[in-house]
């Protein structure tokens, strides 16, 4: 158990180290728009890197044959370090302006100095390992068990500050898709909301992992670390496939604000944007973007996001959708003898799943029941 213990933990380092130096030598397309993925990338190579070395300290002191210790600092040091670079990385892909050289310096300080005043501590007057229950009792007086103790809850307190931080910049993030998008299926980006409670997850399942009797908890962990670190760096690399794209289509853009007062003439100007909109059904483009529509009409984008936004009174994603329905139960109407996926196509969707989504959204039935209901009157 002890040979089988050592090679996992060897096997979790080597995949760390290689995949750090993956993300560091993948090449990315040198426009500016892949600017902050690139910077990601380099944030999540340094995230593989800590991760290998301070595991490589692990082994070399053999913690994991030693009796359980609650609050081990290098366990917390590790969790800490990987939520803090997680977190970041991942916010990223859905908000490219909140890595900032301030806000990472702010968020590591914190752990810096910690380490340094318990390696101080730790030299100074020796460190007390806490086994058992019983033990804190005769290691609560110790100067560098209460830093780790501190520590534990600046952790804890870091889970808390980061999943509020990742779940407002997802909001922010759907609100943006759904004012630049008329397919949100495809850059829903599903994937970085579970690949970040993923990581939580973990996070919590090492401070438990690191009090549990025996090395078997501890080997089992190591392999689904691994397992999560390989899934997750093949899912970040290939995002770049689509990152330009997101970047193109919402980069400077602004959300509108819906209580602005529209003008007399601003509403005519939108009444002739509509009327060439419907005349020309440029909704019904498969895939079409607000910044494709603002090309064809030769406005800016947030000119168009905002009259859509105030007059409309809903974001260009509903809109859209709202016009395709509307056309796709006029095709309807007039051929009911039509497939469902040929209804699809014609109204601009790629995917029949996310047209009988939206034809229920809006008509709080299905295509199939509201054209059997249609047929039987």
């Amino acid at each position: 158990m002890e040979l089988f213990g050592f090679s996992v933990n060897l096997i979790l380092l080597i995949v760390c180290f290689l995949i750090g130096i993956s993300f560091l030598i993948y090449p990315t397309p040198k426009e500016i728009n892949l600017h902050s993925y690139r910077i990601s990338k380099h944030v999540l190579a340094l995230s593989y890197f800590v991760m290998a070395l301070l595991n490589a300290v692990i082994m070399f002191l053999d913690f994991g044959g030693q009796s359980p210790e609650y609050f081990n600092f290098i366990v917390l040091l590790i969790s800490s370090l990987q939520a803090t670079l997680f977190t970041y990385a991942l916010i990223i892909l859905l908000n490219p302006d909140i890595l900032t050289c301030k806000r990472v310096f702010y968020s590591l300080l914190p752990v810096v100095l910690f380490t340094i005043v318990y390696i101080t501590l730790a030299l100074k007057v020796g460190d007390c390992k806490i086994s058992t229950i019983a033990g804190f009792k005769t290691c609560i007086a110790n100067p560098a068990v209460k830093v780790r103790l501190f520590f534990f809850l600046y952790y804890c307190f870091q889970l808390v500050m980061y999943s509020i931080l990742f779940l407002k910049q997802e909001k922010k993030y759907i609100t943006e898709i759904n004012n630049n998008y008329s397919d949100v299926s495809k850059v829903s980006l599903r994937w970085v909301k579970w690949a970040f409670f993923a990581a939580l997850s973990i996070g919590v399942m090492a401070i438990f992992i690191s009090i549990l009797s025996g090395t078997s908890a501890d080997i089992y962990f190591n392999i689904l670390l691994t397992v999560f670190y390989f899934i997750f760096a093949v899912k970040y690399i290939n995002y770049n496939k689509i990152y330009y794209y997101l970047a193109l289509n919402m980069s400077g853009n602004e959300t509108p604000q819906s209580s602005v007062i529209i003008p007399l003439r601003t509403r005519i100007v939108w009444g002739n944007l509509k009327k060439q909109i419907l005349e020309e059904k440029l909704y019904l483009k498969e895939g079409i973007t607000l910044n494709e529509i603002a090309q064809l009409l030769k406005v800016g984008r947030s000119t168009l996001s905002n009259f859509i936004n105030t007059e409309e009174g809903v974001s260009f994603n509903t809109w859209i959708n709202k016009l395709r329905i509307e056309d796709a139960k006029s095709i309807i109407n007039s051929n009911p003898d039509f497939s469902i996926r040929k209804i699809a196509e014609l109204a601009g969707y790629s995917e029949q799943s996310n047209f009988s989504r939206q034809f229920k959204i809006f008509t709080g039935e299905s295509p199939l029941n509201w054209r059997k209901k249609l047929l039987s009157h």
